[in-house]
């Protein structure tokens, strides 16, 4: 989940945003690319992160240290744009958001002046780049992060028939939310196939049979459940270990062409919306698209709404609309899918979006 992905333009590799609009005509990109250094404090308790680095090689070189930041699941996502956005991951409920463990920020304003931004020097601007967006005030340059020791997690995957669909996500929207904090959940219904609810806890298989005792009395006609080191846990989710279960990365689809955006839940779906949700998947242009359910609640509801530029703190779950197409002639129907399933959900919705992967 991220404002960032990895790519090329005009020969030279550059970090985009899903809808481009950090690239442009007659207008000066500057590329951070290299800029990859990683250090790690463990005296402090802290890491220090260049603009350019990408989520899986800093969650290699901090597991190497055997801390970790919550952070995105999307292996070439940039850190910056990541926690700029706030930075949803799975281990969100645990220890928050990724702009949630930033301590600092080095920075170039558009005057070419290096600051530094934190609680106590120029910390309104500290306020505003921890979820509010990037590029807006001027180019990160570095990023310090308080650092948080783990060791091994668990994940799972369970799944149900897709007439199943209505049962299960109205009881995952209410649980989901108030599980333990160790806990972070994901729903992912197919079109018309089947039905899936994926996640990760970080404690062992026996704890997390216990929190999941709910979603076994709803009958899955499949379980997976599985106890690994943090960072082979990173790896299956960002679709880097291929014995595992494909469900698992599944939304990180590698089509060529994609169109995402994405919804604010405040309460559990009535049954008109559940019916909009069961509808739009009924309609989907073909199988290569992703509806996907991202629990919030835990260590992200703990932090006020206006401590941070994040907005979104005592939201239920956020709706991630993804489509992915090959073939130039399937972009309407995938689009206009995306578009319209988001306005056909207004009425159900707080109305904000995350602003790593949403258009308008």
């Amino acid at each position: 989940s991220s404002s960032s992905r990895t790519g090329r333009t005009s020969g030279l590799p550059q970090r985009f945003s899903y809808e481009a609009f950090s690239l442009a005509d007659d207008a000066l990109i500057i590329d951070l690319n290299d800029m990859e250094r990683i250090q790690v404090d463990r005296a402090k308790g802290q890491a220090t992160i260049q603009a350019g680095a990408e989520l899986v090689p800093i969650y290699e070189t901090l597991s190497a240290e055997g801390v970790t930041i919550p952070g995105g699941s999307c292996a070439t996502v940039g850190i910056t744009g990541l926690t700029l956005g706030g930075g949803y991951g799975l281990l969100a409920r645990w220890k928050g958001l990724t702009c949630d463990s930033l301590q600092s920020v080095e920075m170039v304003t558009a005057t070419g002046k290096a600051i530094v931004a934190n609680a106590t020097r120029n910390s309104d601007l500290f306020w505003a780049l921890r979820g509010g967006g990037g590029g807006n005030f001027g180019i990160v340059t570095s990023l310090t992060y308080e650092v948080h020791p783990i060791d091994k997690v668990s994940i799972y995957q369970l799944s149900w028939n897709w007439t199943e669909i209505e049962r299960v996500m109205q009881f995952w929207q209410t649980w989901a939310a108030e599980s333990d904090d160790r806990h972070t959940s994901i729903l992912v219904p197919e079109s018309v196939g089947s039905i899936f609810v994926v996640g990760q806890f970080v404690g062992t298989e026996a704890e997390l049979r216990q929190v999941l005792e709910p979603l076994f009395a709803l009958a899955p006609k499949s379980v997976s459940i599985e106890t690994l080191p943090y960072l082979e846990a990173v790896y299956a989710f960002a679709g880097l270990k291929p014995d595992y279960p494909k469900r698992l990365a599944h939304w990180h689809g590698s089509q060529t062409k994609f169109k995402n955006a994405s919804d604010y839940v405040a309460r559990p779906l009535n049954p008109a919306g559940t019916a909009t949700v069961i509808n739009f998947l009924k309609q989907a242009p073909s199988k290569n698209v992703v509806l996907q359910f991202d629990s919030y609640g835990g260590a992200i509801a703990k932090i006020a709404p206006d401590a941070t530029a994040f907005p979104h703190r005592q939201a239920k779950f956020n709706i991630q609309y993804q489509t992915y197409w090959t073939k130039p002639q399937d972009q309407a129907a995938h689009v206009n899918w995306v578009r319209n399933f988001r306005s056909a959900m207004q009425p159900h919705v707080t109305g904000g979006c995350y602003v790593g992967s949403a258009f308008s």
